[in-house]
Order: C-alpha cells, then structure tokens, then sequence
C-alpha cells in the first residue's frame, strides 16, 4: 500500500506539473505578440487575410476560453498541427521519441557506472585527496546549468577542436521500425556531446557505506548507498562480511 500511496503521490504531481506547464506556455505565446502571425506569412497577408486566421485558429475567444478548448482537445487526443513543420504535434512528437530514448539511454549508461566507481573507489580511500576530488567534482558537476554545459561542450568539442559535431543525428540505420543512431560509426560520434550533457549533471558519486545507529538498537546497522539516490540496502552488523568500519564524514 505504501508504494501504491507513492506512486499515486508522484502521478499526481505530474499531473500538477504538467497543468501548470501548460497554462505557463500557454500564457507565454499569447504574451510575445498575436500567435496568428506564426501562420501567416505578415509581409503578404492582407488585414482580411489575418482576421479571417484569427477566426479560423479560435483566437478571438478570450483567452480562457482558449485554453479551455485546448485543454478539452489534449484530453481527447488532439494535440493540434505544429506551425513549423504543419504536421500534427503528436505524430511529430511520436517520430522524434526513439531519438530521445536513445540519447538518455547513453546518458544512463554513461553516468551510472561512472558514478558507481567513483563512489566506491572514493569510499575506499575516504578522507584522501582523490576522495575530496571526486566529491568536489561531483557537487560541482550538479551546481552547472545543462544549457550552459552543453555551451562549453560544444565551445571546446565542436569549435574550438573540431573533435565532435556540434548538432545532429549523423548517420542512421533502420531497426525495429525506427532509425538509430548508435547502429552507425558516425550516428555514434554525434551522440557523444549531447550524452555528455545529459551524463556530467546527472553523475554522483556517494560514499559506499555509512553507520546508522537505529533509537531501538544498541549496535549500529550499516547501509550500503548507491550512487543513486533512494537505492539503500541494509546489511547485518552480525554477517561474517559486513562493514565495521564508517566512511562516512563526520
């Protein structure tokens, strides 16, 4: 029951998160100017042209009737037609999905191992300058914004050496259906950059092991965290191999 509670606890926030992301961007476009003119080209529209788009897009509706129509046609599975590329929104989201899955799946495996080793090797050599490096590094790496890393990552990997591209997709090949870019050298190569902006903020490195004394218990009982957070696994203080020492900073 408890992770049922949980999770119904995080839906519902993302429920909330997503309503108030919307009504944000909704807000935003109309505040930048007339959405209309997304539409229609305002160098050769004439002013009937304009009023007759208005009509046509619902845009002289108030603007919370708007976006109560808009939020109607979310629940009902219409997302509406992009204004760049006049395709329906869903569909182009659905088509560029593999990619994203893609990306964040190297990131994973970038970060994930990365941040386990450091952790362990930082646990084992607690209090060293490798073990102060790695934590600095580490608190470092999740104070930098994402937009301003990928930035740099291009300044230096793109620009400045010519080592990566600096956009992109490269080469594909078709699987399953879908194109991917890990199956191909080049696909490969451009990934390498935008993985490592989803991996470097992404990455922590714990200490492997910490004492924690319980209020009921006399003898402390040792938690093996992992570089992820909420990934703790308690372990017997009275097992043959348990920790008995702390590497945990005071």
């Amino acid at each position: 029951m408890a992770l049922v509670s949980v999770a119904l606890g995080r839906l519902s926030q993302a429920f909330l998160l997503l309503l108030a992301m919307s009504l944000i961007g909704f807000i935003g476009i109309h505040s930048v100017g007339n959405p209309v003119f997304n539409v229609v080209n305002i160098e050769t529209a004439t002013p009937e042209d304009i009023r007759q788009a208005t009509i046509a897009l619902g845009l002289d509706q108030p603007i919370w009737r708007q976006y109560l129509v808009f939020i109607g046609n979310v629940i009902g599975g219409n997302f509406g037609t992009s204004y760049i590329y006049h395709r329906p929104a869903f569909g182009l989201v659905m088509s560029k999905l593999p990619a994203t899955l893609e990306l964040a799946c190297v990131a994973m495996l970038i970060a994930a191992p990365l941040g386990t080793a450091l952790g362990l090797v930082a646990g084992r050599r607690h209090g060293t300058f490798f073990d102060r490096s790695v934590l600095k590094a580490s608190v470092s790496a999740l104070s930098i914004p994402p937009f301003w890393l990928a930035m740099m990552l291009i300044l230096v990997g793109a620009i400045l050496t010519g080592w990566f591209p600096s956009g992109g997709r490269g080469a594909t090949a078709r699987f399953a259906g879908q194109e991917w870019s890990l199956l191909t050298a080049n696909g490969t190569w451009h990934l390498v950059l935008p993985a490592l902006t989803l991996a470097i903020p992404e990455h922590r490195a714990d200490r492997p092991a910490c004492p924690i004394r319980h209020h009921r218990s006399r003898k402390p009982r040792f938690h093996t965290v992992l570089p992820r957070q909420g990934a703790v696994l308690p372990a017997d203080p009275a097992a043959p191999h348990a920790p008995r020492t702390s590497a945990c900073r005071s």
